[in-house]
């Protein structure tokens, strides 16, 4: 029973450490939709940014996007 509980406990703790990822806010050229990134990442409004429906829309299906 201490077994569960503990590995429900680390469960809970690694799921709660994962969702505290820092967002920052950035705007689609294409429709001008804001479009999350991680904070982390060294993407600014300089670059060009495409939201998925706007990257669909352009190059199609696109295997480094998701490929849907």
């Amino acid at each position: 029973m201490k077994k569960i509980l503990i590995f429900a406990l680390l469960a809970a703790l690694l799921i709660s450490v994962c969702g505290c990822v820092k967002m920052k806010t950035l705007v689609c050229d294409g429709c001008q939709k804001e479009v999350q990134v991680a904070e982390s990442s060294n993407m600014t409004d300089e670059w060009i940014i495409y939201c998925e429906e706007c990257n669909e829309k352009f190059f199609g299906d696109d295997p480094l996007f998701g490929g849907k």
